[in-house]
């Protein structure tokens, strides 16, 4: 069980890695966010999210990175409930039923109104569990708008997308992208 002060601070090492893709300091914690509390206390907590398995060190001299179980505790326990209008909620539904006896089409569905949602590129794709886990991905801004996405999965599998985004993107801001996924 975490202390109100232990979800915070994971709260907060969530946000700065997905706002910054870089390991979250203590004192940078402290700093940005004006905690009641020192670096040291910080970091404090910081080990024992560590030791709970939410947190995790890339190396020594790192600060902090969220874990898939922590990333699993933000969403399921801090992140808030997030809902839709109705009227959304009902296009919606209205769409997946339409699209009900077609794989495709749904998963196409799924992945256009998750990237409209979330104002951000979406996967949607269906693999066999034991070659599911993403290893390896990589983005690579080919011409205009086109972006070429290579996805090596830990069963060896390498599968390859030409993606088409409603603008260009450039190759800095798609490795950004890649390498937060990562």
């Amino acid at each position: 069980m975490l202390t109100e002060r232990q979800r915070l601070i994971l709260a907060l090492v969530v946000r700065e890695y997905v706002e910054s893709t870089q390991p979250v300091g203590s004192k940078r914690l402290a700093d940005a966010y004006s905690l009641s509390f020192s670096p040291a206390t910080v970091r404090n907590d910081m080990a024992v999210l560590t030791d709970a398995g939410y947190l995790q060190q890339p190396h020594t001299s790192a600060g902090r990175i969220p874990t898939e179980e922590g990333y699993r505790y933000f969403v399921s326990q801090l992140m808030g409930q997030v809902s839709l209008p109705a009227q959304v909620e009902r296009t919606i539904a209205h769409q997946f039923y339409q699209a009900r006896h077609d794989y495709d089409q749904w998963m196409r569905l799924a992945a256009s109104i998750l990237a409209r949602q979330v104002q951000a590129a979406s996967l949607v794709t269906s693999l066999h569990p034991t070659h599911s886990r993403l290893k390896h991905l990589e983005l690579i801004a080919t011409r205009g708008r086109q972006v070429l996405m290579v996805l090596v999965l830990e069963g060896g599998e390498v599968r390859q997308q030409v993606l088409a985004l409603n603008e260009p993107v450039p190759q800095e801001r798609l490795s950004q992208v890649a390498n937060w996924l990562n």
